[in-house]
């Protein structure tokens, strides 16, 4: 408190009154105030209180400062980057608390550091390991937009930050638990965390770096800052102290420091001190009215230049950048914003240069950014960036280093333009270009008078003539023996590229040998940007190899690869023709449909190579008696069909089969030395006296050839009214069978299996019935076609469904197994197993309840797979018995390799039982060898009391039949418990 009584003193010594001589300084400055912007976020030194008004030590020192020199100051408080910006729009004198990096100096500001700031990062006490700036990569750092943090964070690689726009929104966001871990200056921080409460959770702090506050004016005003600071080094120390340690906690603080080095002991000291302070007022206000006006002007002066440069740079079709030697950015244009897809320059402005690289391109951009640092040099390169958006695109980027009136570095200058659309023009061109080199096809490019400019390395390859040869010729050159078309063509070129600028067709083209070949030939016109034609293409391949190769598919698809007959397709279109042929001339036609006898006996025994000899063999030996007028057609496998147009008699078909029958019965001698007999079997149709059509016709000799086969095989016969009834019976039952099996018109019926030794029912057998039209049909009318068509497996998989269903509901007093037959076809079914063991599942039927009654047949077809399956089937838990047990061709090797449980001896032996010898023996043996192998023997068909009475003397185990029990629905034979 020296300076205010000293000042007194000696203004009283004087006789100077202070109010006077203040008056008219203050009245001129009362139109010009100093205008001071202050960050308002920046607790101690300045924020806002809950009701907006404007605190803390800066605004308390400047009120001091008033006092003290007598000149008004207009105090503002903003956001840091608002308050720059302000000052160097000229709309402040002066920017109080401006941080920056001890020596970072401004090209367009003059700075005065009165202050040193420390930034610590605080983490949670929850938090552990952390020991540095690569330690927390793998957390989200919390930051104060535009900050100086930042930068340090983002110079030691930790990316994950979160912005907010205050320190205030910071700490809220901390108190939200938002981020865990955050940056900020020890002051404010120290402010924040008690008015929150928050030391607990952050009692340490690792420090960061160090930063200074500063008083900032435009560099053209640094004698109004050295003036300012001259001002403060007079206020009162005592003021001071007491200010900073109300607000800051400790007199011995950063400010007071820079302070603490003034305060005169004596009085000479103080009187001059009075007297330099009263001079350096008036003059000081002198001064600073002058400058007003000259800053009036000059300011002026700049608006008029500076709007002229912005004018200047933000007509520019390029992007403006201006970052510090960090990389942080300071300004930006509104075309780079324009490109960025940015809606204001906050976006930018205080966030780091690499925020925005693309992804994968950080260390390259790093590494020029530092030549240009380092080397003072400009490097244009491409980089990839990311707009606001999100989407990135591709910037050419000239930079160039900045320098202040000392020389020093101040940052960069970058110019940015997007070369997206260059990049993917020059893209496609470079692709286009190795498109045109590479391509197989020939290009020849012309100018608008059909001069030619260009061709490619398939041009070369394809006619002979090397580039330097045709370029300034003409097409029409390229033909010296004859032309590419006829004038009529020609003519249909030029006026369809007239009228439409496009022509594509087949030519006759010819090699620099002279030779000629066919080639497909595409022509376009390329305009101008006036519409002018300026260029005609032409684009054509070879089509020698494509005509081969269509001409070899056509033969294909209407001759049989193996025989080289015709096939179906052709012999189909010849059959139409004759027939349309006969019908105008009133002619008969037969035709004679071919099916070899065991030839499937040779694929199996010799392989299908055997069978394909035999048949080319076969085609040549017909192609002997066939006329070449006659038409000899495979239709596929082993079927042949002849078709004999214009006939008088039906001895002349019946003929020329029997010559077919009698040359076929020869030997065919196969590669290898092989001998092979077959036969064929001939059906015969007339026309127009039994088919009139040629699906008739075919279809007729195809039942007709079958009547054949059935006849003895190696002969032929003629088609009759009986034989197309007998085969629409059977289409109609096989349709009928479809759709039963859709209509659910299968039903179950069971019959009892009896132990002999008690007469007790010990199991069930499921035999499948047709409910078709409210009657019964047997199943031996329908089970033969079902096999025939495939349609036994899902009719066997639903007789095998209900049975197990129907059985799982019942609960009788003794538990009974429940037998249902495989069909070969169901047995062969790759997926059995598991099909089985699901239905189980499905119906909840224990596998130990269910047989399976297989015949012999589906057992011997393939013995190591039927034991396979057999094994996995009895792993299931399921009885398995072979039915029609006697009546195939079992060894007993194959038999006791077998895990069977059961055998089932055939109704045709128990049939004999009593009175036919061969089948009481055959039905002993089978007993006897049954036992030997541990197994139960089960006689079916039992219809008389001799054939139980036989059975029961002998030993069988179990019976079935009709004597015992017929077969009835599950309600009817099943007693419930």
């Amino acid at each position: 408190m020296r300076r205010l009584p000293a000042l007194l003193i000696a203004v009283s010594l004087y006789g100077y009154t202070p109010a006077k001589a203040a008056s008219e300084p203050v009245q001129a400055q009362a139109a010009q105030p100093l205008r001071v912007v202050l960050d308002d976020g920046y607790p101690p030194y300045a924020f806002r209180d809950a009701s907006g008004r404007l605190r803390g030590l800066l605004p308390e020192l400047w009120t001091l400062w008033q006092q003290q020199t007598g000149i008004h100051v207009e105090l503002r408080g903003m956001e840091a980057n608002d308050a720059l910006q302000t000052l160097r729009d000229g709309q402040a004198d002066l920017f109080d608390g401006l941080r920056s990096k001890p020596g970072t100096i401004y090209p367009d500001l003059s700075t005065h550091a009165y202050a040193r700031v420390e930034a610590d990062i605080y983490v949670s006490a929850g938090i552990s390991g952390i020991t540095d700036l690569p330690s927390l990569r793998s957390f989200k750092v919390g930051v104060r937009d535009g900050d100086a943090c930042i930068d340090h964070l983002v110079a030691g690689y930790v990316g994950t930050l979160k912005r907010y726009e205050s320190y205030e929104s910071l700490v809220r966001g901390v108190v939200n638990e938002d981020v865990r871990v955050f940056c900020m200056d020890q002051l404010p921080a120290r402010h924040y965390l008690a008015r929150y409460d928050l030391q607990p959770e952050f009692p340490q702090a690792m420090p960061a770096f160090s930063s200074e506050l500063n008083r900032a004016v435009r560099r053209d005003h640094a004698a109004l800052l050295a003036d300012v600071e001259h001002g403060f080094e007079t206020l009162p120390e005592a003021r001071v102290q007491a200010l900073e340690k109300r607000w800051l906690g400790s007199g011995d603080t950063p400010f007071s420091l820079l302070a603490s080095r003034y305060g005169p002991h004596a009085l000479v000291g103080i009187l001059l001190g009075a007297v330099a302070l009263l001079v350096w007022n008036q003059t000081l206000r002198r001064r600073v009215s002058l400058r007003t006006r000259e800053l009036a002007a000059t300011l002026e002066s700049l608006r008029e230049t500076e709007t002229l440069q912005r004018a200047i740079i933000h007509t520019l079709p390029d992007g403006i950048v201006l970052t510090d030697e960090q990389g942080i950015i300071r300004h930006v244009s509104d075309r780079m914003l324009e490109l960025g897809h940015f809606a204001q320059a906050q976006l930018l402005v205080g966030h780091s240069l690499f925020e925005f690289i693309g992804d994968g391109e950080h260390e390259r951009a790093r590494a020029a950014f530092e030549h240009v640092i380092s080397t003072g040099g400009t490097r244009a390169q491409i980089v990839r960036l990311r707009r606001g958006d999100g989407l990135e695109y591709l910037a050419e980027v000239d930079a160039a280093l900045l320098h202040d009136q000392a020389g020093h570095n101040t940052g960069l200058l970058l110019v940015l333009r997007d070369v997206t659309e260059r990049q993917r023009t020059q893209e496609e061109l470079r692709r286009a270009a190795v498109v045109y080199e590479s391509t197989t096809e020939a290009m020849i490019i012309t100018d608008a008078t059909g001069s030619i400019l260009a061709v490619n390395g398939a041009f070369t390859r394809i006619t002979g003539y090397a580039s330097e040869a045709v370029i300034g010729g003409t097409p029409q050159q390229l033909h010296r023996h004859s032309c590419c078309c006829d004038a009529e063509v020609y003519a249909s070129i030029l006026t369809q590229l007239r009228n439409g600028g496009h022509w594509q067709g087949e030519v006759r083209a010819e090699r620099q040998s002279g030779e000629h070949f066919p080639a497909w030939l595409t022509i376009n016109e390329v305009r101008d940007e006036h519409g002018d034609v300026a260029n005609y293409v032409g684009v054509f391949s070879d089509i020698s190899q494509l005509k081969r190769s269509a001409e070899q598919l056509d033969y294909l698809a209407h001759f049989d690869a193996l025989t080289e007959l015709p096939n179906r397709t052709l012999f189909h279109a010849r059959l139409d023709h004759a027939l349309a042929r006969a019908a105008r001339d009133g002619q008969r036609m037969a035709l004679l449909f071919l099916d070899l006898d065991r030839f499937k006996d040779v694929n199996d025994s010799l392989g299908h190579g055997a069978g394909d000899e035999l048949l080319i063999a076969f085609s040549r030996r017909l192609r002997q008696r066939v006329r070449t007028e006659d038409t000899l057609a495979r239709l596929g496998g082993d079927e042949f069909v002849i078709l004999i147009e214009n006939i008088h008699s039906d001895d002349e078909p019946a003929t020329l089969a029997s010559d077919i029958v009698e040359l076929s019965a020869g030997a065919f001698l196969l590669c290898g030395g092989t001998e092979v007999f077959i036969g064929v079997s001939i059906g015969i149709s007339l026309y127009p006296d039994t088919s009139g059509d040629a699906s008739s016709l075919i279809r007729d000799a195809d039942a007709a050839m079958y009547l054949a086969k059935t006849s003895g095989r190696s002969t032929f016969r003629f088609h009759n009214e009986a034989l197309t009834l007998r085969a629409q019976q059977r289409f109609a039952l096989e349709t009928s069978l479809r759709r039963a099996l859709e209509h659910e018109e299968f039903v179950v019926h069971y019959q009892a299996q009896i132990r002999v030794s008690d007469g007790r029912p010990v199991g069930y057998e499921a035999l499948l019935r047709w409910r078709r039209n409210e009657r019964l049909v047997a199943p031996d009318v329908f089970v033969p076609l079902a096999e025939e068509t495939g349609l036994i497996v899902p009719i066997g998989e639903h007789v095998l469904r209900t049975a197990c269903r129907e059985a799982a509901a019942q609960r009788s007093a003794e538990p009974f197994t429940i037998a249902v037959n495989l069909s070969p076809c169901q047995f062969r079914q790759r997926r059995l197993v598991e099909r089985i063991a699901a239905i189980l599942e499905e119906t909840g039927l224990d596998g130990h309840r269910l047989e399976l009654e297989i015949t012999e047949s589906a057992i011997t077809a393939s013995a190591d797979d039927a034991v396979r399956t057999l094994s996995a089937l009895k792993a299931l838990g399921i009885t398995l018995s072979i039915d029609d047990f006697g009546i195939g061709c079992s060894s007993l090797a194959s038999l006791k390799r077998l895990p069977i449980d059961k055998l089932k001896i055939d109704r045709s032996f128990v049939a004999g039982l009593g009175h036919a010898r061969d089948d009481q023996e055959i039905t002993l043996a089978i007993i006897s060898m049954g036992h030997n192998l541990g197994l139960q023997v089960l006689a079916e068909g039992v219809e008389t009391s001799e054939q139980l009475m036989f059975l029961r003397k002998h030993g069988c185990d179990l019976v079935q039949g009709f004597l015992l029990a017929a077969p009835s629905p599950v309600a009817e034979f099943i007693p419930s418990a």
